[in-house]
């Protein structure tokens, strides 16, 4: 059972999230300008798979040591928190920059989709964004942490999911547009960060 309370606010951040350029959905776009339409829409599958996969590692793993240690929950809270902080400042610092897609990509489909889930999957900044990012939307009264952690892991996936695919069917129309105004892509950076490092001192204050 999730906080229904919360449950806005996450699928809010969520969306916002994947609406922002990284790398991932600058691989997709990549793709879908470079290779065509079928090869974004595989690089998205892998893409979306790759989040369940830390979503796994997560239930798996740390939750079970966050929750019988609290050093190492206060360990990760920081880390999370610098972490996000970090990344929304590096948003804001380089929101002027222009967008640039740079790739060398694979036209079998197959090696597509597994490239795409051990990218994801090898990024470390994608561990530590899901640790800092998740927990913050559990709510221990309401029990059974792990597995509020994989629903929202699935609903963080199927957000992913459907913006990745959208952006697949329409990566040439997408990519020209972000290219030829720099100043929508700079302000959504911008927003981001901000949101970001709000997330990072919200994490910090959080208890166990």
């Amino acid at each position: 059972m999730l906080n229904q309370a919360q449950l806005p606010l996450f699928v809010f951040a969520a969306t916002l999230l994947a609406l922002t350029p990284g790398p991932d959905i600058l691989t997709v776009i990549a793709r879908g300008i470079s290779q065509g339409r079928k090869a974004a829409i595989i690089a998205a599958l892998g893409f979306a798979l790759g989040c369940f996969n830390h979503t796994l590692i997560l239930v798996l793993g740390i939750a079970a040591l966050v929750k019988a240690s609290p050093l190492a929950f206060s360990i990760i809270k920081y880390l999370g928190a610098i972490y996000l902080a970090y990344i929304g400042i590096q948003m804001i610092r380089q929101r002027k920059h222009t967008l640039t897609l740079k790739a060398n990509l694979e036209t079998n489909l197959k090696k597509i989709f597994l490239q795409s889930i051990l990218a994801n999957l090898l990024n470390p900044k994608v561990i530590l964004f899901f640790l800092a990012f998740l927990p913050q939307f559990v709510s221990p009264p309401l029990g059974h942490e792990s597995m509020q952690l994989l629903f929202l892991g699935i609903i963080f996936m199927l957000i992913c999911l459907a913006v990745f695919m959208l952006v697949a069917f329409m990566a040439g129309t997408v990519g020209e547009r972000l290219r030829e105004h720099p100043r929508i892509f700079a302000a959504l950076q911008g927003l981001t960060g901000v949101f970001l490092i709000g997330l990072g001192a919200r994490l910090a204050l959080q208890e166990l």
